[in-house]
């Protein structure tokens, strides 16, 4: 699907009034419908703050960086449907140890938002780094092989892991447009998850790790691979700030 953005409060304007300079933009496609994900960062032209979010724009509606409506949410779980996301929310004040709340349903612009809440200790979590050499694809996942196994807990059989899509995200080489230059992807651990709508999240492939929570998973590929050599669904993809119709 062909997909025209309009962005409005992007540019200086005048007196104290603020703007905001667009300095990221992400999109992934919803399968059999017109909306789009859009992840954006702005910098505010009063060097005060930046502004980031989630919205979903339908196809060639505008968007209003200085009063974006967002969802409120802190992980997708599953590909997003015409129909329903389905994430999950963080609640400060709980343990290194997630523990699940209670299921919210609500609404964005006609989309239901099914929301698992957890209670976890804000600012818990792990950062893991690994070097890999290809991915497959199915409809609800990818999975990355080829994966060093240096300082790895893999099973000794092996050497891959697969994540649901949604909450994956293409960073492009600074220098090589298209080329991918790592694989970002947040991911949300339950070994034992209990009364939730989203069993088995996010990691399906591998339960070697033996963690519970956040954990900021970064891939960086051992050959050259293209940003197109993926699909559009499920995966944010950086789209060109240039290719953008910036409006005042």
């Amino acid at each position: 699907m062909k997909l025209t953005i309009y962005i409005f409060g992007l540019l200086l304007l005048t007196g104290c009034h603020r703007g905001y300079e667009l300095s990221e933009l992400y999109i992934q496609g919803i399968e059999n419908s017109d909306k789009t994900l859009i992840e954006y960062g702005a910098w505010s032209t009063l060097n005060d703050g930046a502004t980031y979010g989630i919205t979903i724009l339908d196809k060639n509606e505008s968007l209003d960086i200085r009063d974006a409506e967002k969802i409120s949410f802190s992980f997708l779980i599953g590909n997003p449907t015409k129909d329903t996301l389905f994430v999950i929310g963080l609640k400060e004040g709980g343990t290194r140890i997630p523990k699940y709340v209670s299921t919210v349903i609500s609404q964005f612009k006609g989309i239901i938002i099914n929301t698992d809440l957890y209670s976890y200790e804000i600012g818990t979590s792990h950062n893991l780094t690994y070097k890999f050499s290809g991915f497959r694809e199915t409809k609800d996942s990818l999975i990355i092989i080829g994966i060093e196994k240096e300082n790895f807990n893999l099973p000794t059989e092996k050497n891959e892991v697969g994540f649901l899509k949604g909450n994956i995200k293409l960073i492009e080489s600074d220098s090589l447009k298209g080329i991918l230059r790592q694989i970002e992807i947040p991911a949300f651990l339950l070994r034992n998850p209990n009364k939730t709508s989203i069993d088995k999240v996010t990691v399906i492939r591998n339960d070697s790790l033996q963690i519970d929570g956040l954990v900021y998973f970064t891939f960086e590929p051992t050959r050259l691979l293209k940003t197109s050599d993926f699909s559009n669904l499920g995966i944010f993809k950086k789209r060109e700030i240039k290719d953008v119709k910036m409006l005042q």
